[in-house]
């Protein structure tokens, strides 16, 4: 471990997640230069994000997904981003606005339902288009 990593992680769960992004970064990393040369979507970083169950990490835990809070989300991205800044930014897009809407709550409860269902069980990707 290096030393970033006891600065950074606090506890077991931050500990879990930062080695899974850890794991996904190594993974990231093998393919951002193709991403980039080629200006292309990176596919197949987020099917290892759906994989790994990331797409839901910022859904709260009574609509299925994991809660993450601010800090846990913060560092994840971080991590990512050491494999592949792009993923990582599109990933940090979809995981604050969730985040965000739930916070708020300002839709209505069928609406976060169903949001939230799309998420977990289906794996959406969501933005925002101002």
């Amino acid at each position: 471990m290096n030393e970033l990593y006891h600065l950074l992680v606090r506890n077991e769960r931050e500990r879990e997640l930062y080695e899974q992004a850890r794991h996904l970064a190594e993974r990231f990393a093998a393919r951002a230069a193709d991403y980039d040369e080629q200006a292309e979507f990176p596919f197949a970083d987020f099917a290892d994000l759906k994989e790994a169950g990331f797409l839901s990490l910022t859904v709260p835990t009574e609509y299925g997904g994991h809660g993450a809070s601010l800090y846990e989300l913060v560092l994840v991205q971080e991590m990512l981003a050491q494999g592949s800044g792009a993923t990582a930014l599109s990933f940090g897009w979809h995981a604050s606005i969730l985040m965000r809407l739930f916070l708020l709550r300002r839709w209505p409860e069928s609406t976060l339902a169903r949001l939230a269902e799309e998420v977990v069980k289906r794996h959406a990707l969501i933005n925002s288009a101002h």
